[in-house]
């Protein structure tokens, strides 16, 4: 309420709030739908994500039970990948190379040992008859 004493009038004023009230209720809508949308795809992307390293875990983890067993020509899955699943399978590749790498000398020396036990029994034979003979 305002009084202009020149005229001598009293100006009243105001506003509608139905008007206020629809233009919130509007706003309040808009801004409810954009955050449930990124809420949404925010959670759709977490389980994505989720679902990518659980599969790549789990296709790991059934290779290294594989090599655990003895497996040695088993595929390590992940190798290619940049982040810390593809550091993991590179891990576990180099580890599997390493495996390879022992097998082959333990099958060398075991070779090697049989070579030389059959040259040894093979010369011990003569020298046992001469002393015999």
């Amino acid at each position: 309420m305002a009084r202009f004493k020149p005229w001598d009038i009293v100006v009243y004023t105001g506003a509608y709030t139905d008007d206020l009230d629809a233009s919130f209720d509007a706003s309040m809508l808009r801004l409810g739908a954009i955050g449930c949308s990124v809420l949404l795809l925010t959670i759709i992307a977490a389980l994505l994500i989720n679902r990518d390293i659980t599969v790549s875990l789990r296709s790991l983890m059934g290779a290294m039970d594989r090599l655990a067993h003895g497996d040695l020509t088993t595929p390590i899955p992940g190798t290619g990948r940049r982040e810390e699943v593809g550091a993991m399978a590179a891990s576990v590749l180099v580890s599997r190379d390493q495996m390879t790498e022992a097998d082959r000398l333990r099958g060398r020396a075991g070779a090697t040992q049989a070579c030389s036990r059959r040259r040894t029994e093979g010369s011990a034979e003569p020298h046992g008859r001469r002393v015999r003979g």
